[in-house]
């Protein structure tokens, strides 16, 4: 994963995202086809969001990030 590309399609250095506050280890839904379910993702981040949290963390803390390819971490983490 090239963290410059990412940081260039966001326009913000990936360390100044994260300010402080608490953050939780995000779940990746998939969908019936096997790909990232962009969807459920966007639900499971508003509840989050919407429970007091300041951010979340995708592919972080649950495992997933080994088995993601390429395709699948880059949409995580461009995600809106």
């Amino acid at each position: 994963m090239n963290i410059a590309l990412i940081e260039n399609k966001i326009k913000t250095p990936i360390k100044s995202l994260i300010s402080g506050g608490m953050y939780v280890a995000s779940i990746t839904p998939f969908d019936e086809n096997g790909d990232v379910d962009v969807y459920a993702l966007q639900s499971v981040i508003e509840y989050v969001l919407a429970g007091g949290c300041d951010g979340y963390v995708v592919a972080g803390t649950t495992g997933e990030a080994r088995s993601l390819n390429t395709k699948e971490r880059t949409v995580l983490l461009c995600f809106p």
